[in-house]
């Protein structure tokens, strides 16, 4: 779950900018935090670059059941242009982990 080309590249400009973090040594600072910090802030740097992540759980069909029955996700452009939506993940962590994998080639032009 690492950012590519010019994504990575104004993720270092953005976090120095923002003095997230000193990124001296990118891969001894940011890389070495818990995913789940990563995930924010990579979420955070996408929100300022106008690509959202949306993560939510979907719960089971019946009235009763109020359990996540798997996770979803988004990732949309400020134009709307691109858009993914994919489902059926077992946990949030892994959804945000393809979502950012996703705004990542967005971010970059891929799609």
């Amino acid at each position: 779950m690492k950012l590519t080309d010019k994504a990575l590249k104004d993720f270092d400009e953005w976090c120095n900018e923002e003095q997230t973090f000193d990124l001296g040594n990118l891969y001894f600072g940011f890389y070495s935090l818990d995913v789940p910090m990563q995930i924010g802030v990579y979420e955070l740097f996408f929100d300022t670059k106008w690509v959202t992540i949306d993560v939510k759980p979907v719960y089971g069909t019946l009235e009763s059941d109020f359990n996540v029955a798997f996770w979803s996700f988004s990732v949309v452009s400020a134009c709307g242009k691109y858009e993914f939506t994919e489902i059926d993940y077992k946990t949030r962590l892994n959804a945000y982990k393809i979502a950012i994998e996703k705004a990542n080639e967005i971010y970059n032009g891929r799609v």
